[in-house]
């Protein structure tokens, strides 16, 4: 008893540590709900009974103690190595993608070892000896600890039979409250249940993004709007390219005036009047998940249904082929025909075997398989990964030197060497977009077709002290590019310039109505074309929820607040376009109160 009553504290020691230290940052470092810490902490104390109860009964049976504490003491390592990694992962994605990694990006990403550690300049056969040396200290350390530390109950014999019942009992019910535990999905954002049931909520768009809750109602009307759509029989037949370059910031293009040239194809076309550049567009959210959903479906992201009527839709009702080649992993990361409906042509980097997922040739090479023009009106998406921090860059690209990778990277200084890497990939994606429409144009797919050039977020290259994205609402990850190319027979036409405040939401509306097609009612994007303006154009990356005010010409505020912390953060962006200066204190109350009541309602899906 003395020694069960001495080691036994150790023992949970040994198990908690680490899972606490993680709990703790999982709940104060990244907003999570504290009750996801006790459901983790419960599947933890079910794993260590499990171990602990497995290990006495195969002491009890097999009398060869020296063997098997090697046996248990590698079992133990292993439980602990598997563990102690996951916690690592997960904390290194919640950090870069703000979400927790689930079990289709791991196993997707597994077979992709190689391509990412070149990426994230590590080497392979390095980061493996790594991993192996620290298993091997931790199976020593374990071999220590329990030679030293393991207990045993001491049972009289004439007890063992029912000691021994006892103990496999206890072991089959707990056996199965942690299967019981791991095929139920959780509700509190725990992170075993998100790692392991992502796949089956993949489909609830809104709440894979951004955390929010889906709304049965808002599905049920959408499913009405959808079922009364009626489509124009007088629409235009001209087709669509939509290219979307993950992380392209617009203030780093030079055909918006950056001091670098790293769009030249893009400028070219410019300074001929050929592309109607948009100077002041936002994305909806930092990330990419919900800015292709706010893209596509009209709406910002807490207004999005778990099955959307997306452009896409709309579309494929007027008669449209449909048509995606994107860049980058996207099955494994949300369902895209729960997003954009029935694809008649899909394609993204996971399918390119033998090949990195984010790696744009894979884009090309696909477009130069595609067939002639069958004469049917489409639509093409792409998703391009040149400029995202883990797109494979291509040494002919290698502008700006020297150049440093940051790949993992989500705080520090801005500094010249990462600030040319990106610049890099800027440089690469325009070289892309100018391949990509001279394989479009030589297969005829671009006799009468609308071009739209933009982004689903930006990136932070260390202004306020963030790199990469998902991780604020500043307008280095809100502030996109969008540009329109439009051809006939092949050829760019005259453009103009817009200089009106355009939200990610308002693209889709504008196609259609430029394709002369109804808008579903449910949407709230503004078409371009119009006078209209909004008051408010709202945006969020949880925990922040924040707008953009129109009503006074004379300031272009922002504004926004962390749901968590309760810190507002106000900047008048004609006078502070830096984000420089936080001036909340000094703004007005009922000015203040008025931006509150704003967002608030961004909780009601009633927003104006």
């Amino acid at each position: 008893m003395k020694r069960i009553v001495r080691t036994l504290p150790i023992e949970i020691v040994f198990w908690f540590l680490a899972p606490s230290v993680f709990v703790g940052a999982y709940v104060f470092g990244y907003g999570k709900p504290s009750a996801a810490a006790s459901e983790h902490l419960y599947a933890i104390f079910l794993i260590a009974a499990i171990a602990c109860l497995a290990r006495i009964l195969v002491f009890r049976v097999v009398m060869r103690p020296k063997l098997l504490l090697m046996v248990f003491s590698m079992a133990y390592a292993l439980l602990l190595f598997a563990l102690l990694c996951y916690y690592v992962v997960v904390i290194i994605v919640l950090g870069v993608w703000g979400k927790v990694i689930t079990e289709e990006i791991i196993v997707s990403y597994y077979h992709q070892a190689v391509y990412i550690g070149e990426i994230a300049e590590l080497s392979f056969p390095m980061a493996v000896a790594a991993l192996a040396g620290a298993f091997l200290l931790l199976a020593a350390f374990c071999r220590w600890w329990l030679g030293s530390f393991g207990w045993l109950p001491q049972i009289p014999r004439k007890y063992d039979n029912l000691a021994n019942v006892l103990f496999f009992s206890i072991l089959l019910l707990a056996s199965y409250r942690l299967y019981e535990f791991l095929i139920t999905p959780s509700g509190v954002e725990e992170p075993f249940s998100l790692t392991l049931f992502s796949g089956k909520r993949r489909s609830t768009v809104g709440s894979f993004s951004q955390g929010r809750s889906i709304d049965r109602k808002l599905a049920a009307l959408e499913a009405r709007v959808m079922a009364d759509y009626q489509p124009n029989p007088n629409a235009a037949r001209t087709s669509l390219v939509i290219i979307v370059v993950d992380a392209l910031r617009y203030d780093h293009m030079g055909v918006y005036g950056y001091e670098r040239d790293t769009t030249p194809y893009l400028s070219r076309l410019a300074k001929l009047g050929k592309v109607s550049i948009t100077p002041r567009a936002r994305s909806s959210c930092g990330e990419s998940v919900c800015g292709l959903a706010s893209l596509a479906s009209g709406r910002y992201n807490h207004q999005i249904p778990a099955e959307p009527f997306t452009l896409h839709r709309v579309l494929k009702r007027h008669g449209y082929q449909i048509r995606m080649i994107l860049g980058d992993n996207h099955r494994n990361t949300y369902d895209p025909v729960a997003l954009y409906g029935a694809i008649d042509d899909y394609f993204d980097g996971s399918m390119a075997k033998g090949q990195y997922f984010s790696d744009d040739r894979n884009v090309l090479s696909r477009t130069r398989d595609l067939p002639p023009w069958n004469m049917q009106p489409f639509m093409l998406q792409y998703h391009l990964m040149s400029a995202h921090t883990m797109g494979k860059r291509l040494p002919i690209y290698q502008r700006f030197l020297p150049a440093e990778k940051y790949a993992g990277k989500v705080s520090g200084e801005k500094n010249e060497r990462n600030t040319n890497h990106y610049d890099n990939g800027v440089f690469q994606a325009d070289a892309v977009i100018e391949q990509l429409l001279a394989s479009l144009k030589g297969g005829g797919y671009l006799q009468d077709t609308l071009v739209v050039v933009t982004a689903d977020h930006g990136e932070s290259l260390g202004e306020h002290d963030f790199f990469s994205h998902t991780n604020s609402v500043r307008e280095e990850l809100l502030h996109i590019p969008l540009a329109f190319i439009r051809y006939k027979n092949g050829i760019e036409q005259d453009a103009v310039r817009n200089e009106k405040f355009v939200s990610q939401i308002d693209i889709a509306p504008t196609i259609l109505h430029e394709f002369h097609m109804p808008m579903p009612s449910t949407w709230t994007g503004l078409p371009v074309q119009f006078e209209e303006e909004r008051k408010f154009t709202f945006f969020q990356m949880v925990p922040n929820l924040g707008l953009y005010d129109h009503r006074n010409r004379d300031h272009l505020w922002k504004y926004w607040v962390n749901a968590k912390t309760l810190e507002e953060f106000a900047f008048d962006l004609r006078q502070d376009a830096g984000e420089d200066n936080n001036v909340i204190a000094s703004v007005p109350d009922r000015l203040r109160a008025d931006w509150r009541a704003q967002v608030g309602a961004i909780k009601l899906n009633d927003l104006p």
